[in-house]
């Protein structure tokens, strides 16, 4: 007689002292947001965000558009820049 294994079940994983603050939606923008905002053109915005950019600008995805929380790209302008060589 075959043994029947029990179905793996899947555990979720525990993330240590992460604290979930809700998002204000209008904290939320798009590319010409940001870039009107910034003063820059797209072009410049999706260069900031390029992973070879030596400090690129924080944002995440919405299925393939790009979203900018303002909260975050304020404190990354704050941030100080490297000067160039």
């Amino acid at each position: 007689m075959a043994k029947v294994k029990a179905p793996a079940v899947a555990v979720p994983a525990v993330v240590p002292s992460v604290s979930i603050t809700p998002v204000n939606p209008s904290n939320i923008l798009t590319i010409d947001e940001v870039a009107a905002r910034l003063k820059v053109t797209r072009r410049v915005v999706y260069g900031l965000t390029r992973s070879h950019s030596e400090n690129p600008i924080p944002f995440f995805r919405v299925g393939k558009v790009l979203r900018f929380n303002w909260l975050a790209v304020s404190v990354w302008l704050e941030q100080p820049q490297r000067e160039a060589a």
